[in-house]
């Protein structure tokens, strides 16, 4: 991909940080077998921004929180959860 060694770092690191948000989705929605609810898929699909807000105060994850925030996010517009297309994708993509 031709990253420097501090991107790497970075993708390294959003690697484990990735689902961090998923500490505020219950257990029940995590686990569900089946299809999630209308409901259920809007607290799954707020993972990101939890995790995203989670670590943001942290300066030394600056790099990482857009990478956490954004990791559902499809070239396409069907990701979430911005919705981020084409072009947009990801470093112009709302907040």
């Amino acid at each position: 991909m031709g990253l420097d060694d501090p991107d790497l770092r970075s993708v390294a690191l959003a690697g484990v940080f990735h689902d961090l948000g998923k500490i505020a989705v219950p257990d029940t929605v995590l686990n569900k077998p089946g299809k999630l609810s209308p409901d259920e898929l809007i607290v799954m699909r707020n993972h990101p921004i939890t995790g995203a807000d989670l670590c943001g105060s942290m300066r030394t994850m600056d790099k990482i929180v857009p990478l956490i925030r954004h990791h559902h996010e499809k070239l396409d517009g069907s990701g979430y959860p911005t919705a981020c297309r084409g072009e947009r994708f990801p470093s112009r993509c709302a907040s």
